[in-house]
Parts: C-alpha cells; sequence; structure tokens
C-alpha cells in the first residue's frame, strides 16, 4: 500500500544532531554550513583517540629522556587501561576547525608526557613529545623527540622499519620511483598550502599519506570521504522508505495518521532511530557514527 509521506530529510536531521553533540562537547557551530559541520564532526573524531585497551608497541629506535620518563609511564597505564587521552593531545582538540595536517597527512598524533593535568584539563606541555600511530588494538610508539617534528620523514621510515604490514594499505607497487623525493622542509611547506606528497624512503619503497591525505580546504581527506558516505547512505535509506514504507509501519490493522512525517532521532542508548511523528512510531536503523 502506498503512503503519503512528508518530505524527508534524514542528512539535515543527522546534522542537527551532530551540531547538539559538538556543542555538549563545548565546540561553536554557529554560521557553519551543514556541510562542514559534516566535514568537521568527522574531523573531530580522526583527532580524537577512540577509548578503547590498546598494547603497546616500540620501535626499536625508541627512547624517553630521562626526565620525562615518569610521565611516559602514566600514560603507558592510561593506553593499557583504555582511558580517556584527550588530555594528552594538542589543545586545538578544544578548536573544532582545528587542521591537524601531520596527522591528517601521515595518520600520526603527538602526545604531551606532562604528569599533572592544569586547570585547562591538559596534562602539563612538554617540549619533547611522543610521536605515536594508533589503530583500534595497538599504540605504535615511534619516538619522542622535540614539539615539530610535523615533517619529519625519519618518522614514516621508523614506522616502514618496525610495522611495515601495518603500512601496506598506503603503500605503492615495488619499482615505483619519484622523479622528485622531497625533503623534510619542502614537506612541510607543500603541505601547508594543502598539497600532498608521495614519500620514497632509503629502501625505494613509496608511500602514499598513512593519514589518508589532506583536502584542498585543509580538511581531512578521510573526513570528506566519510562524510559523502553519509550522504549516500542517507539518500539510499530514504529512497528505500519511499518505496518500502510498509517496512517501516509496525501494525498496518490500525488507523494510520497521515501524511507519514519520518525523522531522524539519536537514543540516549546511542542507537539511531526513525520516528514517526505522527504516529509516534519509532524503527531503529544502523546509522553512521
Amino acid at each position: 500500500m502506498k503512503y503519503e509521506i512528508n518530505d524527508l530529510n534524514l542528512l539535515g536531521d543527522w546534522i542537527n544532531i551532530k551540531r547538539q553533540e559538538l556543542t555538549a562537547k563545548g565546540h561553536n557551530t554557529t554560521g557553519l554550513a551543514d556541510d562542514k559541520v559534516g566535514v568537521l564532526y568527522f574531523s573531530y573524531l580522526k583527532r580524537s583517540l577512540t577509548q578503547k585497551p590498546r598494547n603497546i608497541k616500540k620501535s626499536t629506535v625508541f627512547t624517553c629522556p630521562t626526565e620525562l620518563e615518569n610521565g611516559l609511564d602514566i600514560l603507558e597505564g592510561k593506553i593499557i587501561a583504555g582511558e580517556d587521552l584527550t588530555p594528552y593531545l594538542s589543545k586545538g582538540i578544544n578548536r573544532l576547525t582545528y587542521q591537524d595536517k601531520m596527522l591528517f597527512d601521515w595518520g600520526i598524533h603527538h602526545l604531551h608526557l606532562g604528569e599533572v593535568v592544569g586547570s585547562s584539563g591538559f596534562i602539563a606541555r612538554t617540549g619533547p613529545v611522543l610521536y605515536a600511530r594508533f589503530d583500534d588494538d595497538n599504540a605504535y610508539f615511534i619516538q619522542v623527540l622535540h614539539h615539530g617534528h610535523w615533517s619529519n620523514k625519519q618518522l614514516i621510515e621508523t614506522l616502514h622499519d618496525n610495522w611495515p604490514e601495518t603500512l601496506s594499505a598506503f603503500r605503492l607497487p615495488e619499482n615505483r620511483t619519484l622523479s622528485t623525493n622531497f625533503n623534510d622542509s619542502e614537506i612541510g611547506e607543500l603541505r601547508d598550502i594543502n598539497v600532498n606528497t608521495l614519500l620514497q624512503l632509503n629502501d625505494g619503497t613509496v608511500y602514499l599519506g598513512l593519514g589518508g591525505g589532506v583536502a584542498a580546504s585543509g580538511d581531512s581527506i578521510d573526513s570528506v570521504e566519510r562524510y559523502l558516505d553519509t550522504q549516500w547512505k542517507f539518500k539510499e535509506l530514504e529512497k528505500n522508505i519511499n518505496e518500502n514504507t510498509d517496512k517501516y509501519i509496525p501494525n498496518d490493522d490500525l488507523p494510520i495518521a497521515t501524511p507519514l512525517k519520518f525523522i531522524l532521532i539519536r537514543h540516549l542508548n546511542g542507537l539511531y532511530y526513525l520516528h514517526e511523528t505522527n504516529n509516534d512510531w519509532y524503527t531503529q536503523i544502523v546509522g553512521p557514527q
């Protein structure tokens, strides 16, 4: 049976949900276009670290200054326990539009190694910081170096020397060479104007950016792609609702008030639901983050 449905705008509903979530974290989205909010939301997730227990793996060249060893020990305990690591990150995490281009380009975080959390909610800032790469299960400690090694190719060399299997998705086929192999300074200058570079390492291996790259806007390419994928999924869901409305009606034996009006909501349990407001129906769906 065909039912009249008011215009669906599930992506707009999702954007509003994300505005609310970001506002609750202290971010101001006023004046930002909906598409920008979507991209910045995924950028915020990329810059954050999911709170979950991880194993720690240290490179063969890893060292830590003696005066920072206690701070490193504390951080290691929090990583293993799956505690919140936000206090150790750049304070830029509090700025929604902040662009961490080393992370966007190379997928490398830097974490401070202080021992005391200040009034700002962040651990005491340290000159040397931990450069590390994270996945779902592991934290890969590359090296402790001074703040500012954002385009130091040795970080990638170390990842390649120690955990090449984790980088295979970004590795170009063998026997590829670059006509121009940019040095650290050149990589930094190009990254500043949102230009991505390929990397040829000492053994000839060539990598794409391990973090997915920087878009022309300075945003994370990963974040742009995730938002575009979210757009597509909601368009497909709207199409399915229009073509198969009966699947979203719990009991069509009862009187149904039309037109139907579906909106997207997120429950306190974190799950997404379609709420049909005229008849007060709820249908759980698989939604994005």
